[in-house]
């Protein structure tokens, strides 16, 4: 239906709550109509099919609903508000057509926010419809009652993902209505079946755009995710609103908490407490400081001036917008080193006595979503029988005037890798065979004196698992990296004979082809103990000595059927 029809001084008689729609509150209330009067239906409508409800808000009841034309699921939003609401309707001088005129997006949608239509049923009462979502954000990030973040069972990848989904739907709704949402948080971003979020639930933005400037206004919006200045009483929200709101809920994304979480839950004034910061900068930037040690350095800059207490502030500026914030959120991802950023974020823990449940959650964003195909040898792990089995040597090239007498395989306790912590990193019996002796390599030297993974495997890694496997998996953290270089590596060694040339694989998982084919263009030969001496213009060996000591630490560790 046309929007322009919905005129303000329509006179829709006051029989009960729920017909009303265009009058004035104080008409609303001179009625006496009790607020908990119940019609047998929410809205009568020939096209939709009521299935349940799904939720109670403060403006209203959320059902699902079946489109009897297209047969499909959808959801309505049905108008009718609670005691909270209706005081704010009060103060602001506004209808219940207005927050509905508000929520309608049917002809101006733009990118990332909940599409909505009006509809108006038999006896003249008007209800939205919207998209029938997969769920809400908030199931996303939470399970079990655990928050998903940073350090637990929340890649960077996914952070970033969602993070540019909700400044897009930020940005926007800014530019396409002009005004604020105030009312940012998880149950109001909704995931698609591709992943996406959608920015939904606007009636709260009403107040941007309606609120006469002498008009009072309560506080508005999840306390977690509101601005400082919209915990006063006669603050008036700005889109830097919403600014605030991305960055507390960004902050709860990479920490587990929102940004003053901690702070509002001790407060019995949380509004006394706001305005102490406000005012007080020292204290403010004392605090900020302090909380911004939980974030990344490559994003401290940006959530600081997302989360600046003072929006007016000359020294701290927050974005005024969600056009500047998008701008500065895509500068933001697009400077961040993803290698430097994983490996700071792995250095903390030790090297393999981390065990499997390691959870490491710093990928390349942008990274391929599907990973390249191995062409993998069809051996598979058989219960415990690849850590007491050799490798039969049918399928292995060994030059053994190359290699070092093997050494005897030293029992290191906890820190040594069990037959069962492998079968998390690979169902390949090569590999597992490959990763204990690497492990016992890297055990030897200790991580003071060998890196535990080359950039180059790091690099591999990355081309070659999926964004879930690299965040829901099991195999996760440095011997996931290892274990998939392996793999790699396993596949491009293989002789045109169809076997494996073991020292290629361990010299190519640490170094990369690339670098390897190099070595054997200049050294003219494909036998690693020639092309292993290869060195560059500047007289450098293309493989330096430390790494070709660490390989052959690796070889003497495999045992091989005699």
């Amino acid at each position: 239906m046309n929007i322009s029809s919905l005129k303000s001084d329509d006179n829709i008689p006051p029989s009960n709550l729920f017909k009303v729609h265009n009058t004035i509150l104080d008409d609303i209330i001179e009625t006496k109509v009790p607020i908990t009067a119940k019609p047998k239906k929410p809205f009568d409508h020939d096209r939709y099919e009521i299935i349940a409800k799904i939720n109670r808000g403060c403006w209203g009841v959320v059902y699902d609903v079946r489109d009897l034309v297209t047969d499909s699921m959808l959801v309505a939003k049905d108008f009718d508000p609670m005691q909270i609401a209706i005081r704010q309707l009060k103060e602001r001088n506004l209808t219940l057509n207005d927050i509905i005129r508000n929520e309608y997006t049917e002809l101006r949608t733009p990118e990332g926010v909940v599409p909505t239509w009006i509809e108006k049923d038999k006896n003249g009462k008007l209800f939205l419809i919207m998209p029938k979502y997969e769920c809400n954000f908030e199931s996303k990030i939470t399970w079990n009652e655990d928050r998903r973040n940073l350090n637990s069972n929340l890649s960077l990848e996914s952070i970033l993902k969602w993070g540019s989904d909700i400044s897009v739907s930020i940005q926007g709704y800014h530019k396409e209505y002009g005004e604020a949402h105030c009312d940012i948080k998880p149950e109001n971003l909704f995931v698609d079946k591709k992943g996406k979020l959608w920015l939904g639930d606007s009636g709260t933005s009403t107040g941007t755009s309606y609120l006469s400037a002498d008009a009072k206004r309560s506080n508005m919006g999840f306390m977690y995710t509101r601005a400082p200045e919209n915990f006063m009483d006669y603050a008036r929200p700005s889109k830097s609103s919403d600014v605030w709101s991305f960055g507390s809920l960004m902050y709860r994304l990479f920490t587990g908490k929102y940004f003053l979480e901690d702070e509002l839950e001790k407060e019995s004034d949380p509004a006394k407490y706001i305005e102490h910061l406000i005012y007080d900068q020292k204290a403010a930037k004392t605090l900020m400081n302090t909380k911004l040690k939980k974030i990344p350095k490559p994003f401290r800059k940006f959530m600081r001036e997302c989360l600046t207490f003072d929006r007016y502030s000359d020294k701290n500026h927050r974005y005024e917008d969600g056009v500047e914030m998008k701008k500065a959120w895509d500068e933001t991802v697009a400077n961040l080193d993803p290698l430097h950023f994983y490996k700071s974020q792995i250095k903390k823990f030790i090297f393999p006595a981390i065990g499997v449940g390691i959870a490491l959650t710093g990928i390349i964003y942008g990274s391929k979503l599907e990973p390249t195909k191995l062409d993998m040898p069809k051996s598979q792990l058989q219960g415990q029988a690849y850590m007491t089995e050799a490798i039969p040597k049918e399928h292995l090239m060994f030059e053994r005037d190359t290699i070092p007498e093997p050494k005897e395989l030293i029992s290191f306790g906890a820190m040594n890798i069990s037959s069962s912590s492998l079968r998390m990193y690979t169902q390949n019996v090569y590999v597992g065979h490959f990763l204990r002796a690497y492990n016992g390599a890297v055990l030897e030297r200790g991580q003071l004196n060998i890196d535990v993974y080359t950039d180059e495997q790091f690099k591999t890694y990355i081309n070659y698992t999926s964004p879930d496997e690299r965040n829901m998996g099991p195999a996760r953290g440095p011997l996931a990296i290892v274990a998939k270089s392996l793999e790699v590596a396993i596949t491009k060694s293989k002789t045109p004979s169809g076997v494996i040339d073991l020292e290629d694989v361990f010299a190519i998982s640490r170094m990369g082809e690339d670098k390897i084919n190099m070595a054997r263009r200049i050294s003219g030969s494909f036998d690693y103990k020639i092309y292993s001496k290869a060195k560059d213009a500047n007289g450098q060996y293309l493989i330096p000595e430390k790494e070709q000591n660490f390989i052959m630490g690796c070889l003497s560790r495999v045992d091989l059927e005699k």
